[in-house]
């Protein structure tokens, strides 16, 4: 178990820095950098459970929106999906993102023929 942390922590450390450096670059209040690192540690997931190509590229489509979803800014979130885990857009329909760049039209469910919607407080 030693053996393994001291393996995976340095990878984690180091993949942590290339977040926040990306952060630094795009003008990210440090506030927000631990909900940015958060996004970042769970591609990281995705990499270590040896998820790639088409699949991986949809994860992360679906975990840039749910962070943007959580007001994160999509731009940083793109940047750190290409820039540290080298993963570009998803291809093809409802990938997440279109050929723009910017989110794809999402299809919501429906139950009994009522389409759920979420609802915003504020």
């Amino acid at each position: 178990m030693l053996e393994h942390v001291t393996a995976v922590v340095p990878m984690l450390t180091a993949m942590e820095l290339q977040v926040k450096q990306v952060c630094d670059g795009s003008g990210v209040p440090t506030i927000q950098y631990p909900f940015y690192l958060c996004f970042g540690r769970e591609i990281w997931s995705l990499t270590r459970k040896e998820t790639s190509g088409e699949s991986l590229a949809k994860e992360a489509a679906t975990l840039v929106a749910k962070w943007v979803a959580r007001g994160l800014t999509q731009s940083v979130l793109q940047a750190i999906r290409s820039d540290v885990f080298n993963v570009g857009a998803p291809k093809g329909r409802n990938g997440g993102e279109d050929a723009a760049g910017g989110p794809a039209t999402v299809r919501r469910p429906r139950v009994l023929g009522v389409v759920l919607t979420a609802v915003r407080r504020e």
